[in-house]
Protein backbone atom coordinates (compact mmCIF):
# COMPACT_ATOMS: atom_id res chain seq x y z
CA UNK A 1 0.00 0.00 0.00
CA UNK A 2 1.45 3.53 -1.03
CA UNK A 3 2.52 5.40 2.25
CA UNK A 4 0.21 8.36 1.26
CA UNK A 5 -3.19 6.19 0.61
CA UNK A 6 -5.86 4.65 2.22
CA UNK A 7 -8.06 1.75 1.69
CA UNK A 8 -11.16 -0.04 3.07
CA UNK A 9 -14.64 -0.73 3.04
CA UNK A 10 -17.34 1.21 1.00
CA UNK A 11 -19.73 1.11 4.74
CA UNK A 12 -21.42 -0.60 6.90
CA UNK A 13 -25.11 0.30 7.86
CA UNK A 14 -26.20 -0.54 11.10
CA UNK A 15 -29.22 0.15 13.47
CA UNK A 16 -29.46 0.70 16.63
CA UNK A 17 -31.94 2.01 19.53
CA UNK A 18 -30.79 5.20 20.30
CA UNK A 19 -29.29 6.54 17.24
CA UNK A 20 -31.30 5.04 14.81
CA UNK A 21 -29.18 4.49 11.62
CA UNK A 22 -25.45 4.19 11.45
CA UNK A 23 -22.93 3.79 9.28
CA UNK A 24 -19.04 3.02 9.39
CA UNK A 25 -15.98 2.84 7.06
CA UNK A 26 -13.05 1.36 8.04
CA UNK A 27 -9.69 0.34 6.10
CA UNK A 28 -6.00 0.79 6.18
CA UNK A 29 -3.71 3.64 5.93
CA UNK A 30 -0.54 4.15 4.21
CA UNK A 31 2.83 4.99 6.92
CA UNK A 32 2.35 8.53 6.42
CA UNK A 33 -1.09 9.05 7.00
CA UNK A 34 -1.58 10.68 10.74
CA UNK A 35 -5.43 11.81 9.63
CA UNK A 36 -8.48 11.15 7.74
CA UNK A 37 -11.51 13.03 6.59
CA UNK A 38 -14.50 11.79 5.54
CA UNK A 39 -16.73 13.79 3.51
CA UNK A 40 -20.43 12.21 3.81
CA UNK A 41 -23.79 13.22 2.32
CA UNK A 42 -25.35 12.50 5.27
CA UNK A 43 -22.95 14.67 8.12
CA UNK A 44 -20.94 16.59 6.19
CA UNK A 45 -16.97 15.85 7.31
CA UNK A 46 -16.23 13.07 9.49
CA UNK A 47 -12.88 12.51 11.37
CA UNK A 48 -11.53 9.29 11.32
CA UNK A 49 -9.72 7.51 14.22
CA UNK A 50 -6.51 6.54 13.19
CA UNK A 51 -4.84 3.83 14.69
CA UNK A 52 -1.89 0.92 13.92
CA UNK A 53 -1.56 1.47 10.56
CA UNK A 54 -5.72 1.13 10.36
CA UNK A 55 -8.48 4.01 10.18
CA UNK A 56 -12.54 3.74 11.31
CA UNK A 57 -15.60 6.39 11.39
CA UNK A 58 -19.21 6.37 11.75
CA UNK A 59 -21.89 8.87 11.56
CA UNK A 60 -25.83 8.59 11.94
CA UNK A 61 -26.77 7.92 8.92
CA UNK A 62 -30.00 9.31 7.31
CA UNK A 63 -33.33 6.86 6.62
CA UNK A 64 -32.51 4.21 4.05
CA UNK A 65 -35.04 1.63 2.53
CA UNK A 66 -34.75 -1.75 1.73
CA UNK A 67 -34.78 -0.64 -2.30
CA UNK A 68 -32.62 2.31 -1.89
CA UNK A 69 -29.92 0.32 -0.22
CA UNK A 70 -30.13 -2.49 -2.77
CA UNK A 71 -28.96 0.28 -5.42
CA UNK A 72 -26.35 1.86 -3.41
CA UNK A 73 -22.60 0.76 -4.28
CA UNK A 74 -20.01 1.26 -2.03
CA UNK A 75 -19.23 4.77 -1.38
CA UNK A 76 -22.11 6.36 -2.40
CA UNK A 77 -22.30 7.72 0.99
CA UNK A 78 -18.89 9.59 0.33
CA UNK A 79 -18.58 12.43 -1.73
CA UNK A 80 -14.43 13.25 -1.18
CA UNK A 81 -12.10 11.85 1.52
CA UNK A 82 -8.80 14.38 2.58
CA UNK A 83 -5.94 12.35 4.49
CA UNK A 84 -3.18 14.83 6.39
CA UNK A 85 0.64 13.33 5.49
CA UNK A 86 3.24 12.51 9.03
CA UNK A 87 4.73 16.03 6.74
CA UNK A 88 1.39 18.35 7.41
CA UNK A 89 0.40 17.67 3.67
CA UNK A 90 -3.04 17.45 3.59
CA UNK A 91 -3.96 15.21 0.40
CA UNK A 92 -7.75 14.86 -1.53
CA UNK A 93 -8.42 11.63 -2.56
CA UNK A 94 -11.21 10.27 -4.76
CA UNK A 95 -13.54 7.60 -3.30
CA UNK A 96 -12.56 4.91 -5.86
CA UNK A 97 -9.20 5.19 -3.81
CA UNK A 98 -10.75 4.10 -0.53
CA UNK A 99 -12.61 0.99 -2.33
CA UNK A 100 -9.83 -0.26 -4.43
CA UNK A 101 -8.31 -3.62 -2.88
Amino acid sequence: MPADSIAGSGGEVSATDHLGLIRAVVGRVGTNVVSVVLDTFAKGPVTATVMGGHFAAWWPDESITDESEDQASPGDELSGITVTLSDGTARSLPVAELLRQ
